[in-house]
């Protein structure tokens, strides 16, 4: 078994049959590389390592390739941003240099002030990442003029699996089988629609140049292609410069699998066994896993064989990626959809049942080193997943969400990057931000103990950006079965808060102990064919369900030991701190005085409910032993408790004590003893299980909106609670008289759809559709706005009339401010 050694380097104890004794034997050498001399591979195993790479990335994918370096004993220089200047791949690079501004037209797709930061380090090597300029096979060929290694494939490969049409005539020369569709030059509307009917509805209009699922569009109608074509181009145009598209037929049942490749410069081509990827929303990836569940031998094997095949076909040299759609009624049904020409944002789960590090095996064989491994010396041991968290509001069909990390708090890891299974030449201690911190030692062949792995490059009080992708991390899990493994990644998700920006985490909880996730019926449309379990009535993104008494009584006993911080910060600084001014409670002789907090239980899309059912008032009436009593929701409570930490430390609050106050009887101020009178009912805010793994109840405050744009910006309230991955939200109400001057300035929408139609998000405005003046109908989209890459279509909430439209194209728009102003349409108003 593995067992945590403490500041230990891991040891393997005996020769297995991945042992770097036996990969390294002349037997071993003469079984993989036959067609080459031993000269020869001795000569490319000899080969020294990069001294310097440049990493023209940014995020976890950079902290990544990082962390790898160093563990190689090479030096790394970062790049960045206006918006990234204090990222945390530009405190873990040895050097870090600035690049332009914070869109990523000016900067990290700014090949040549990256290549000017290269030459000025003295950087060997530039590791692109996944994203920005890692498949441009200009960028490989700048890089490859200029004496700097492009740490990917060559140009020429790049080109062909870049063109989704030519990728797939070169796949069926080579005998890959490939998905019908229309594939040709000929980009003409009516041609295009043409072929559609001609395959036959549904389609899937896909950009040539595309991926990450842009550009991408489901058709299931003749009447809806037009638009659908137009989008699909638009997205493909603003994120590829080239907005030809290809046409495929849509299988109604189809899985996500996709095999990783690794070939080098002496020809040799390996597989590392497959994942399936075939939860999605927006046809990008939300939890992967490898090996994928419930295939043969047989069609595993023919998925490897294949993309060996395909790698073959394009004289591949690097890490790679073949896409392929499976049927999933009958998975020995499988087509090539794509080649990814670089390193995957799931490639962890390969990594821990393989135990190779396949950065460590990308700066090798970038070096001139070969293949460390044959195809039998790669194993495929154990289940693994990867739940990547976002920031993003599942429950407005995923729209991206901005803003400062205000809390952040993960499971704890006891692996890194490259500890995995198998990876026995280089089982380094575990680091965080740089330091080490614990090891493993493998004592009994190939059994291990499970593992935990967070990959993020983002840490509490970062900002999560308008400008690039919403990734927060990926959280990565490995047990020895399929169970086990999902097991510890429901655990891992439970310890997993974040408190800023809406994230899907209580989405990722919902679908990962999902009775058909459990049971591996998987296929792409997973999350549309769940959808009525999966977003149950009364869930948001940021709570798991109704509202429960305690998280009131802790947000608002929050807000009072918060003013009674900063009254205590002012005292001490003032000249007179005995002054009644600074009193911390409200206490006067011969009145108790009370006041009314006002709360408000966030919709699902995360704006403050007009619902009456889910206001929420709390009055509060200060005792004179300094506790609160309570009333809510027709319940009386007595309540008491102290903050943590100093005057400038966030509220957290400890020592809570609470009891329920019986409608008849004394009222008990603090905690109720034993046998108190009949009715009572002690409900200790912080159970036995909060202070087994809290020790504290966590309230985070979080601002809404910019002071400058809001005469008093709205508060939220997170209640965390641990291990049952419970976290509920409050809004604290903004005064009456500021949200009627507010919405009198906006013209804000209410009943009725009329008033203003608001971003969803942080965004810029690409399209509008409409003029002041027009009629629209229900559903009729109003603009098109792009938020993180992606585009998202604005559509009218009822049958109006055009008042103003606020913002024109290329306008940048903060979230929630008004996009167009909607009015009755004559006679409308009085029905």
């Amino acid at each position: 078994m593995f067992r945590l050694v403490s500041g230990v380097r891991p040891t393997f104890k005996g020769i297995s049959p991945f042992s770097s004794a036996l990969r390294h034997s002349s037997l071993g050498a003469a079984r993989y590389f036959a067609s080459v001399s031993e000269d020869d591979l001795a000569k490319a195993r000899a080969k020294p390592l990069f001294n310097t790479i440049l990493i023209a990335n940014r995020g976890e994918i950079a902290c990544r390739v990082i962390r790898s370096a160093r563990r190689l004993g090479i030096r790394t220089v970062a790049v960045y941003s206006d918006a990234d200047r204090n990222s945390l791949h530009t405190r873990l690079a040895d050097e870090a240099y600035h690049i332009g501004p914070s869109p990523s037209a000016d900067s990290y797709l700014r090949s040549d002030r990256i290549l000017e930061v290269a030459a000025k380090t003295g950087a060997q090597a530039i590791h692109p990442g996944y994203g920005f300029l890692s498949e441009n096979a200009a960028f490989a060929e700048l890089c490859s003029s200029r004496g700097i290694t492009f740490i990917g494939p060559p140009p020429q490969a790049i080109r062909d699996m870049g063109s989704k049409s030519a990728s797939k005539r070169i796949m069926s020369e080579a005998g890959v089988p490939v998905v019908p569709g229309y594939h040709g030059d000929n980009q003409d509307d009516a041609h295009l629609a043409a072929e559609a009917e001609a395959i036959g509805f549904p389609v899937l209009i896909k950009a040539v140049m595309g991926g990450g699922g842009k550009g991408m569009r489901i058709v299931e109608r003749a009447e809806d292609f037009p638009e659908a074509l137009e989008s699909a181009r638009r997205e493909s145009r603003n994120s590829f410069a080239d907005d030809r598209v290809l046409v495929e037929k849509y299988l109604q049942r189809p899985r996500h699998v996709e095999v990783q490749v690794f070939g080098d410069t002496l020809g040799n081509v390996v597989h590392l066994h497959e994942r399936d990827c075939s939860v999605q929303r927006r046809h990008q990836k939300v939890i992967e896993e490898a090996p994928a569940p419930n295939l043969s031998a047989e069609v595993r094997a023919e998925l490897g064989r294949q993309a060996v095949a395909a790698a073959r076909a394009v004289g591949y040299v690097g890490a790679g990626t073949v896409e392929f759609i499976m049927d999933a009624d009958r998975p020995e049904n499988f087509y090539f959809m794509e080649m990814n020409t670089r390193l995957q944002v799931e490639h962890p789960v390969t990594e821990l049942v393989t135990g190779a590090d396949l950065v460590a095996w990308q700066l090798e064989i970038a070096s001139g080193r070969p293949l460390s491994r044959s195809q039998s010396e790669i194993p495929c041991r154990g289940h693994s997943f990867e739940a990547r968290i976002y920031a993003e509001n599942p429950e407005n069909n995923f729209m991206p969400d901005t803003g400062r990390l205000v809390h952040l708090s993960t499971p704890v890891p006891n692996c890194d990057a490259s500890l995995g299974l198998g990876s026995l030449n280089r089982f380094p201690a575990i680091e965080t931000d740089g330091q080490p911190k614990a090891g493993l030692e493998l004592t009994d062949g190939f059994d291990m103990a499970p593992l935990t792995r967070v990959e993020s490059g983002v840490r509490a009080g970062d900002e999560v950006s308008v400008f690039y992708d919403p990734m927060i991390a990926k959280l990565v899990v490995w047990d020895t079965d399929r169970e086990a493994a999902l097991r510890r990644l429901n655990d891992a998700l439970d310890r997993y808060h974040v408190v800023g920006p809406r994230t899907n985490l209580s989405f990722l909880r919902r679908l990962a102990s999902h009775p058909a996730f459990a049971g591996a019926e998987l296929e792409t449309g997973f999350i549309d064919l769940h959808r009525d379990s999966l977003f149950p009535e009364g869930t948001t993104s940021d709570s798991p369900g109704p509202i429960s008494l305690e998280s009131v009584v802790q947000a608002t006993l929050h807000l009072l030991l918060e003013e009674n911080k900063q009254t205590a910060a002012s005292a001490s600084s003032s000249q007179f701190p005995a002054s009644p001014t600074w009193s911390s409670g409200a206490f006067q002789t011969n009145l108790l005085t009370s006041r009314v907090f006002n709360f408000n239980v966030p919709t699902a899309a995360g704006a403050a409910s007009t619902d009456p059912a889910s206001k929420i008032a709390v009055t509060v009436t200060y005792q004179a032993d300094g506790s609160y009593r309570m009333e809510v929701v027709g319940e009386r409570l007595a309540s008491a408790g102290t903050a943590a930490g100093t005057a400038a430390d966030p509220i957290i609050l400890e020592n809570v004590r609470g009891s329920r106050i019986p409608a008849h009887g004394n009222e008990v101020g603090g905690s109720v003893a034993p046998g108190g009178t009949a009715g009572e009912l002690v409900t200790d805010l912080l159970q036995s299980e909060w202070a087994q793994h809290l020790g504290t109840a966590r309230v985070v405050a979080r601002q809404l909106g910019d002071e400058s744009q809001s005469i008093q910006p709205e508060r939220e309230l997170h209640i965390l609670r641990a291990r049952d991955s419970a976290r509920h939200v409050l809004r604290l109400d903004v005064p009456k008289f500021v949200s009627k001057l507010e919405e009198g300035a906006d013209g804000a929408s209410g009943a009725g759809g009329f008033g203003s139609v608001l971003a969803p998000m942080p965004c810029k405005v690409t399209n509008v559709s409409v003029a002041a003046g027009d009629i629209v109908s229900r559903g009729q989209t109003l603009m098109v706005v792009e938020a993180m890459k992606m585009e998202h279509v604005v559509r009218s909430p009822s049958d109006a009339r055009v008042a103003r439209v606020v913002h024109a194209v290329g306008d940048l728009v903060g979230e929630r401010r008004p996009l167009v102003v909607l009015e009755p349409i004559e006679g409308e108003e009085e029905k």
